[in-house]
This record gives structure tokens, sequence and C-alpha cells, in this order.
């Protein structure tokens, strides 16, 4: 969004224009110019989804026509008269748009998200579907997904929409870039995934489509801001393997100690097995890919406890240590016990606890993506 300010106060919108090979640079033509102070604000969304806006004051003098108004990462205008100095992104203010309430409802959503997915990827195409808790699990956190990413996409749009454009004008333009397209097909195929669970169909077209809508996120935000070819794919498998590790804990929790069909296709203790495995090899993704992001996003070890993105990775962590040690504590205890005993009353209650834990991290990691790392200062 690119707006003119005249002499007089006057306000004048500029129908921004692409400029080839230049990511970088806001581009409009301009009316005539009148002598005196103008100001040229500008106002955009960034690829992670960030507000970035300021202005740039300048004088006509006369016989400026000054046919065009532009804005680059410097602030100059060329064709638009003398500036007062050059005023960067950064300088003029990029702002953190996101809120709280906005944090939150993304957290929550994606938590209902990644449990949908990964509840799906364990039971998709084997008896586990057809057990009505775990249907019931699923599609009410697909449902509980849509909605509250919804109100998450909403609150986004009221928070970027310029002042002064038409409202409709303005929700397109938010829903043409990146973080807006994307956040409209992960509502989509949250939603899909619900019907689909609904009319007893939540086999494995229901768990890839719910995968699809966990790890699609990660073509928007810092990865695709920073180092896209390498953070893009560290994400998407960062993320899968989070609602490898979520679906299965929330299996873990729902499902009865028998198949309720009476045809001893499984039993609780053989589940809890399969489930810790996977777990097992989720985690080392998980670490793997963390650790690969940080050494992307952090230009050194201090950052991590002297930036505010840092402190938030670092809370992070400890969320995932203390997730590694109740995955290492059933792996090695609970689970034999299991085995011995069939008593799954135990696990049950430690998932249903890891699962608060779990919904916590999210948050935090919800909460991170709102916050710049240090590279992109």
């Amino acid at each position: 969004m690119l707006r003119l300010v005249g002499p007089d106060g006057d306000t004048t919108a500029l129908a921004v224009q692409a400029v080839p090979d230049s990511a970088a640079v806001l581009r409009a033509d301009a009316p005539p110019l009148r002598t005196g102070a103008h100001e040229l604000l500008w106002r955009t969304v960034s690829v992670d989804g960030h507000v970035a806006e300021g202005s740039i004051p300048f004088v006509a003098v006369p016989g400026d026509v000054g046919r065009a108004a532009a804005a680059d990462d410097r602030g100059t205008v060329p064709g638009g008269g003398a500036t007062r100095g050059p005023v960067t992104a950064a300088a003029s203010g990029a702002q953190n748009s996101a809120s709280l309430r906005r944090t939150l409802l993304r957290g929550l959503g994606l938590a209902c998200l990644l449990g949908a997915a990964g509840l799906l990827w364990f039971a998709g195409g084997t008896s586990l579907v057809r057990e009505p808790r775990v249907l019931r699990a699923a599609a009410a956190t697909s449902l509980g997904a849509a909605i509250l990413l919804t109100l998450a996409h909403l609150d986004w749009l009221a928070g970027v929409l310029p002042s002064g454009m038409g409202r409709w004008d303005g929700v397109i333009a938010a829903l043409g870039t990146r973080s807006g397209g994307i956040g409209l097909v992960r509502i989509g195929l949250a939603l899909l995934v619900f019907f689909l669970v609904g009319g007893a169909h939540a086999g494995r077209t229901a768990a890839l489509l719910a995968m699809t809508a966990a790890v699609v996120g990660s073509a928007a935000g810092h990865p695709a801001a920073i180092e896209p070819g390498v953070a893009v794919a560290a994400n998407a498998l960062h993320v899968g393997a989070a609602a490898i590790w979520v679906g299965g804990v929330l299996l873990l929790a729902v499902l009865p100690d028998r198949s309720q069909f009476g045809d001893g296709s499984w039993i609780y203790g053989d589940v809890a097995a399969r489930v810790s495995a996977r777990a097992f090899l989720a985690v080392g993704i998980i670490v793997g890919t963390a650790l690969l992001q940080d050494y992307l996003f952090l230009d050194s070890l201090p950052q991590l406890w002297e930036t505010p993105y840092g402190r938030l990775l670092m809370a992070k962590g400890a969320g995932l240590s203390l997730l590694l040690g109740f995955g290492a504590w059933h792996r090695w205890r609970t689970l034999p016990r299991l085995a011995a005993n069939g008593d799954s009353g135990p696990l049950r209650r430690a998932v249903r606890v890891e699962i608060w834990v779990l919904v916590a991290v999210v948050l935090v990691a919800a909460w991170l993506s709102t916050v710049p790392p240090p590279v992109a200062g």
C-alpha cells in the first residue's frame, strides 16, 4: 500500500505496481505534485505475515512533476523531490502486529491441527479408525483447528488492513499475500478433514489432508523469509514429526484397552509400543531440525539469552526437554510394566499430563513465530 499526503493534508491512494526482480520495492504512478511538503506512507505484509510500515517525508519544488512515487528498503523516493534522509524499514517502525489474543488462537488451533493430523496418521488405514473414541477425537480436533485458525486469521486481517483503504479491497489484497493464502488453505483443509471424519471416511486420505494442513504453514513465516531453500523443508519436517508425537499421545489418551468390536484386532499395549517406537524416531527429527533452524536464525550463541527470540527459543527447548523425559520414562519404565501386568492406568494418567505440556510448547512456538529472529534484525 502506498498513499501520498499532500501539502494540505489531502490523501491519495496509489495503485502499487510490480517491479520486476525487486521484491524490496513498492512502486506506483502518482499525480503531478504541488509545491510544498509531502509525505509518502507505505505499508506492506512481509512473507512471514508481519506488517511493515513507515513514512517518507519530502519536499516538491516548482517544476517537479513527480511522475512516479516509489519506496525501497532504504526509504528513497526516486523522481519525487528531495527527501529528508534515508528511512530504513527497521527505523521506520517495522511492527510486530500479532497480539496475545492472536497468538493464543493460532497456537491452540495449531495444537488441535497437530493432534488431528497425528491421530489420523496412526489410525488411518487400520482398525483403530473404527473406534468411536478415536473418531470423536479426530472430529473434535479438526473442527477445533478450523474454528480457532479462522478466528486467528480474521484477527490477523484486522491487524494488517490499512486505514483509509476500502474494506473489501484491503481484504482481497491481504488474502493475496502468501500468509493470507496459506492461512485460507490451512483452514479449508481442516474443514475438509472434519467432514471426512464425520462422514466415516477417516482413512488415509483424511490423514494425508490433515498432515498437509499441518505442514503447509512452513511455506510462510520465518522459514520462508530466511534461507527458504533449507528452512522451509526443515520446518515442514519439524512440524510433521511434532504432529506424529502429539497425535500418538492423544491416541493413547482416548483409546480403549481393547477393540470394542471384539475381533481382537489390537490391544492397548501393542498400540502403545508402536506409538513409542514412532515417537522415538519423531523426536530425532524434531531435535535435528530444531538445531538446524537455530543455526539459520541465530548469528551467535549469546543471542540465545540476549534476545527475546533466543529466550523464547530456550523456553521451547525446556518444554521439549521435559517431553523427552516423559518419552524416556514411558519407553523404559511404563511400557515394560504395561506389558507385564496389562494395567494401562499409569500410562493414561501420564499422557494426559503430557498433553498439557505439549499444548504449552506449541503455544510458545506460536509466540516465537511473532518475534523476529536476530538475523532479521
